[in-house]
């Protein structure tokens, strides 16, 4: 019986070093998982919090990785790869890649700067939440989608220039972005989502362009200093408490092309001096107007 567990011992005393690592190589301090043909960024360990400062300061991930004489284009960030390195400090994302994972670099709290490689088509959901000393993103020509999340709670982030050929602005996308002063939307952008600018407490206008059909609930929810939005007639849908809370909010114009009013839209407006409503609209809710004292 001892002899046999001690063959066991020795079975997993092998084993333990292909399973204490998620990555299949390293170059220049980098981790990647081969994919086919293509590479992966990927953690350290067997979890991504095992090593989180693996990553410390500037980090350039290029578009290809040699390994056993073998040319890799590096084509996707994983999902957690960088979460929680609390000592990176900047990221540019290589041409190759073509999509940042989920949660790829979340609770990064030294990052203050990230260029997005021109061939990123997604940015997956939270894949920067909580980086709360992020100041400046450079995105891409070839995004389209910015996922739920994706830069939920970047307390420092200061402007947003959303490149043409996104079509979406997914849910809670840049809430609570509470230094954030300006965004350029483009006219691209068909749905900005639930929540996508909820608590964006500093910006004082936005323009939403008329390629947009879809404005999610609670869309500019505790935007205090939120003084005057043009709604372009493309918006067919709104959800409610769009405005909830929107203290400085003075001047609305809505979409000719509403038919309703939600519940609570500009509950707490309490600055609201006009409103052009369209003929278009058949519903207001009895709430809609809620405490607009």
């Amino acid at each position: 019986m001892k002899h046999v567990s001690a063959c066991l011992l020795f079975i997993l005393a092998l084993l333990l070093p292909a399973t204490a690592l998620a990555h299949d190589f390293e170059v220049d301090g980098i981790y990647y998982n081969i994919n086919g043909n293509e590479a992966t960024v990927t953690y350290k360990g067997p979890d991504y919090d095992t090593y989180n400062d693996d990553y410390i300061g500037d980090v350039i991930i290029p578009a290809t990785v040699t390994y056993n004489g073998i040319t890799y284009p590096v084509t996707y960030i994983d999902y957690n790869a960088f979460n929680s390195c609390s000592r990176l400090t900047s990221i540019v994302i290589g041409d190759s890649i073509t999509a940042v994972g989920y949660n790829a670099f979340q609770s990064c709290n030294g990052l203050k700067s990230a260029v997005i490689g021109k061939s990123v088509k997604v940015l997956e959901g939270r894949s920067f939440a909580n980086c709360n000393y992020l100041e400046s993103v450079t995105f891409g020509p070839s995004l389209q989608i910015i996922g739920e999340g994706a830069f939920l709670n970047c307390r420092s982030l200061l402007s947003a220039t959303i490149p043409e050929g996104v079509t979406i602005i997914d849910a809670e996308a840049f809430s609570a972005c509470t230094s954030m002063t300006s965004v350029s939307i483009p006219q691209s952008v068909k749905i900005i989502n639930h929540m996508a600018f909820s608590g964006c407490i500093s910006m004082p206008t936005i323009t939403i362009p008329d390629s947009v059909k879809f404005l999610g609930h609670n869309m500019f929810y505790n935007c205090y200093e939120l003084q005057s939005v043009y709604m372009p007639n493309s918006v067919t849908e709104m959800g409610s408490l769009a405005f909830y809370g929107c203290r400085s909010l003075t001047d609305v114009t809505l979409s000719n092309s509403l038919t309703d009013i939600p519940s609570y839209t500009f509950r707490g407006c309490t600055s609201l001096k006009t409103v052009t409503i369209p003929n278009s609209v058949r519903t207001i809710d009895g709430n809609a107007f809620n405490e607009c004292i």
